[in-house]
């Protein structure tokens, strides 16, 4: 069912055609957008233009089509008005407590590079007690707004009931800009659309910290982001797999290791010297047989470091070795013969006609 805007239809309330009409439930108004929902819950329209001052949350049996024709003025005519069944689900998302603080915080944030000054935290304040006194969420009263994309100071002070200091005020925090040779204020279309990417951005952040023990949960899950944040900051320098491990190439913290190990050995190497001379006794029998003992011990183990060295290089390659036909056997080796370029593709030699026959030929002739 639909109920078109028409002069048989024009000056009768919303309430009573919707009465008389069979086919309609729940109602959708053509012009109001992603209001569904709230005008079928509080059967009433978020706003209506009368008398050229903007009443909010008026009741369904004070509104005729006529009135919100007026209303929506050129949007109307373009887009023409109507009434017709809905199934509820034409709004994408409910405000909640926390919206209008949302919004207001990402719209600051937008503002920087709008270069207002200190109006925007002033503005903050003014424009949050506008939208709460209007009782019809955000969306619905920048839709009021933003129904003109002009205004001057008069006109707006008086169709929405605010004095000259906050129209001023709010016509600045919502996008409107005003040239110093007149004194009307114009939309800015850049402005406008940070506007409603911040009201996106608020519908998107609403459901945090809606309750206590939700905030403490976001602390807690906060904290403990950050704890784990700061431990991979820590621990990215010693992270086995932030290094680049390939067997075919020497690695490049190997060789620090390497240097490391060498210093060791040859400070372990000068210490035991001298230890070596402070134990020599003063007689030539106790040198030698200290001596002996002594080169026994050296040699034993430079030739037992010598062995572990060479079984651990023995070990090492073998795993390079292994791991690089491993590597190799499972990569896509593509081999690409220039069999002939001199020949007709529909007349070849009978030496390739095998390969045009494989599985494995690619022609390349258009």
């Amino acid at each position: 069912m639909r109920i078109e805007f028409a002069p048989y239809t024009a000056r009768e309330s919303i309430k009573s055609l919707i009465d008389r009409s069979s086919g309609i439930k729940y109602l959708s108004i053509s012009l109001y957008r992603d209001s569904d929902i709230w005008i079928n819950t509080n059967q009433s329209v978020p706003f209506v233009l009368k008398n050229d001052v903007i009443q909010w949350r008026v009741p369904l049996t004070n509104v005729s089509l006529l009135d919100v024709y007026i209303t929506f003025g050129e949007k109307a005519i373009r887009e023409g008005l109507y009434i017709e069944d809905t199934q509820l689900w034409g709004e994408n998302s409910i405000e909640t407590k926390t919206t209008v603080d949302y919004f207001l915080k990402f719209l600051t944030m937008k503002q920087k590079k709008w270069k207002i000054g200190y109006l925007k935290y002033k503005g903050k304040h003014v424009l949050k007690e506008f939208i709460r006194n209007t009782n019809v969420g955000i969306r619905n009263t920048l839709e009021a707004i933003y129904l003109r994309t002009s205004y001057t100071i008069d006109v707006f002070s008086q169709m929405f009931s605010i004095d000259f200091t906050r129209s001023k005020i709010l016509l600045q925090m919502l996008g409107y800009e005003c040239k110093k040779t007149n004194e009307v204020y114009v939309a800015n279309e850049a402005k406008i659309e940070d506007v409603h990417y911040s009201l996106d951005l608020a519908f998107s952040h609403q459901n945090e910290y809606t309750d206590n023990s939700g905030f403490k949960r976001k602390i807690f899950r906060r904290i403990g982001s950050d704890l784990r944040i700061l431990g991979d900051n820590i621990a990215y320098p010693y992270s086995v797999n932030m290094i680049k491990d390939e067997p075919v190439y020497k690695k490049k913290h190997d060789f620090a290791l390497y240097v490391i190990l060498s210093i060791i050995f040859v400070v372990g190497l000068i210490l035991g010297i001298l230890f070596y001379k402070k134990t020599l006794p003063n007689n030539i029998e106790g040198w030698n047989i200290l001596n002996q003992l002594y080169s026994t011990l050296i040699i034993t183990g430079i030739s037992s470091f010598v062995t572990v060295i060479t079984t651990v290089l023995i070990i090492h390659r073998s795993y390079n070795v292994d791991y690089h036909q491993e590597r190799m056997s499972s990569q896509p080796i593509l081999r690409v013969i220039n069999i002939d370029n001199h020949f007709d593709i529909n007349n070849p030699p009978k030496h390739i006609e095998s390969y045009i026959k494989s599985e494995g030929y690619i022609n390349t002739y258009p």
